[in-house]
């Protein structure tokens, strides 16, 4: 065994027990349905933001409406911080979000998150590993039964997570890959024991210490 010293340079203060955050990659593919028969049309409205497992918002990631169709979208503003008659309210978080007007066909949609939230800056910082939801609101009719709310869930963390899910009437041809592209401190030792040191930081210098095999 031999020991390892590593230093980071840090803008808070962190404990030996702080959770894991691995950055990493979630891209989501889908193709929509077009809604036919039943509805003539081309044009639909679309949101697409990332959710805690418990349904606590954490970033958008798309958002495609106008103004006559500002309140087609209730349940993406309401979790955004928006109200459901006004999809377009400056309230509704859309930080590094697409944006753009009503969606004008049914095709392949494709977003890609960087595991971070909204807080802090324009980027964020990267969330907790944990299990998390892509959900997906398509609305391309007025009334509920022209709109449908849809939530895939995966898992944020060291491991890659690939996913396939069975088509439905709303969406085909799902793809979701959450891909690592680094680890957190807790992997990296692999349960062994840690030292964090000083701790209060001192003038953003962290030290963390562990036992690793020969």
């Amino acid at each position: 065994m031999k020991k390892v010293l590593l230093t980071l340079i840090a803008a808070i203060g962190i404990s030996s027990a702080s959770s894991a955050q691995t950055a990493g990659t979630l891209t989501v593919t889908f193709t929509q349905v077009a809604k036919t028969p039943g509805y003539s049309g081309t044009k639909n409205v679309m949101a697409i933001w990332i959710s805690s497992n418990s349904g606590t918002f954490i970033k958008t990631k798309r958002r495609n409406a106008g103004s006559s169709t500002k309140d087609h979208l209730p349940t993406w503003s309401v979790a955004a911080g928006g109200t459901a008659s006004n999809c377009l309210s400056a309230n509704a978080n859309v930080t590094d979000a697409t944006t753009g007007a009503t969606l004008s066909s049914f095709a392949t949609r494709t977003v890609v998150w960087d595991g971070k939230g909204v807080n802090g800056s324009v980027n964020g910082t990267t969330v907790a590993d944990g299990v998390y939801k892509i959900n997906i609101q398509s609305c391309w009719n007025h009334g509920t039964s022209g709109t449908i709310t849809k939530s895939f869930t995966f898992t944020k963390g060291p491991n890659a997570d690939h996913q396939t899910p069975a088509n439905d009437a709303y969406f085909t041809n799902v793809v979701i890959d959450w891909v690592p592209t680094g680890l957190g401190i807790e992997s990296m030792v692999d349960n062994q024991e840690i030292n964090v040191f000083p701790n209060p930081v001192n003038q953003g210098i962290v030290n963390v210490s562990y036992e690793q095999a020969n």
